[in-house]
């Protein structure tokens, strides 16, 4: 038997077949993990109580916690939440994410959503928290960041290809949302070691 692997017989016409493995190297040989999926099998297999689909949800859930490190169960719930299952809303969010170098209106926005204004204004907050403007401006930031990152472009260049009309409000809004200014950013990230 290989070890860190699963063997789980196949059982036709009431004859084992013990060829089925499920290799669990990826999950660096965690022995309790090993058993987790051992007991799951057993279950299955095994158990006809009505507490079977109880005992499974809590073998899962045993799991998942020994698959995913705490922060990435964490991380994996923040985004969850954070999905916006509005297919309306999913479209103005592509729109701007797009389109990120142009002006955009709220009328544009709500036109995408096939809502009026006032309901498209109440459904994007409620959706993501955010006002439209506001969105539209960390999203033009968090493009910035990104070009800034890159050091391909001057300010000035990234100021206009995120859909800023001035440097000026280009650096005030940089300082506003991200606490410096966009040349401090870049002198941080050329500091940082990577």
């Amino acid at each position: 038997m290989i070890e860190g692997a699963l063997v789980f017989p196949e059982v036709t016409d009431g004859i084992i077949d013990a060829s089925h493995t499920l290799s669990l190297s990826i999950c660096s040989n965690d022995e309790l993990l090993i058993q987790a999926f051992t007991k799951l099998y057993n279950i299955q297999l095994l158990d006809k109580s009505k507490a079977k689909p109880i005992i499974e949800r809590v073998i899962i859930k045993e799991i998942l916690y020994r698959l995913f490190p705490a922060g990435a169960i964490e991380l994996l719930k923040l985004n969850f939440g954070n999905s916006i299952f509005d297919e309306s809303m999913r479209k103005a969010i592509s729109y701007i994410k797009t389109n990120i170098g142009k002006k955009i209106t709220v009328s544009q926005l709500a036109n995408i959503a096939g809502q009026g204004q006032t309901t498209f204004f109440k459904s994007f907050k409620k959706a993501t928290g955010r006002t439209p403007a506001d969105y539209i401006l960390n999203e033009r930031i968090r493009q910035a960041k990104v070009l800034i990152a890159k050091q391909q472009f001057s300010f000035q260049e990234i100021a206009y290809k995120c859909g800023f009309n001035s440097y000026e409000y280009f650096c005030s809004s940089f300082k506003k949302i991200e606490n410096r200014k966009p040349s401090e950013y870049r002198r941080e990230l050329s500091i940082s070691p990577n």
